[in-house]
């Protein structure tokens, strides 16, 4: 399996390192992916066809939410308790949290949407090592509270906060 560190952080903190998470191929296509739009105002008037939509006003950049798939690889039971555990105790942690993807080099500020869905377990917990148990993380990254200003990485170099009015 190729190296899995260094590649997602939260606040800072190795994702792989601390709770053992190896993302699935193609994990980072939220974070990748441009904010939505907010829906525009607009009025369908009943007596007239179509719906009246304001254009004067550019469009307003929505939330988006990330879903971060992928495995908490564990050396045994007690070890995938233990990862589970902080990174729930983690994500359940007050205000956003930074979500940095070094491949991209894109920070969202992000906070969780749902607990860490188990869809589904590829090896059995005892008398394996190791052990990979297929998780799904629901965030929702905010785009109001991006600044745009640098923020120094993990690995101690810059990177951009993305979506900065």
């Amino acid at each position: 399996m190729a190296p899995c560190n260094d590649l997602y952080y939260l606040d800072g903190v190795d994702m792989y390192t601390a709770y053992g998470f190896v993302p699935e191929p193609q994990c980072s296509i939220d974070i990748i992916s441009d904010f939505p739009f907010k829906e525009r105002y607009s009025h369908d008037w009943k007596d007239e066809n179509g719906t009246e939509t304001d254009l004067d006003v550019p469009p307003q950049l929505a939330n988006k939410p990330i879903t971060l798939k992928g495995y908490i690889q564990a050396v045994s039971e007690s070890d995938y308790a233990s990862k589970r555990a902080a990174l729930a105790n983690k994500l359940k942690s007050a205000g956003t949290m930074a979500l940095y993807h070094t491949e991209s080099n894109l920070t969202h500020y992000v906070f969780c949407k749902q607990p860490v869905r188990v869809p589904e377990r590829l090896t059995r917990i005892r008398f394996t090592n190791p052990v990979y148990i297929k998780v799904e993380i629901y965030l929702e990254a905010q785009h109001e509270n991006q600044t745009g200003i640098p923020v120094v990485g993990a690995g101690g170099g810059a990177y951009n906060i993305i979506g900065a009015s």
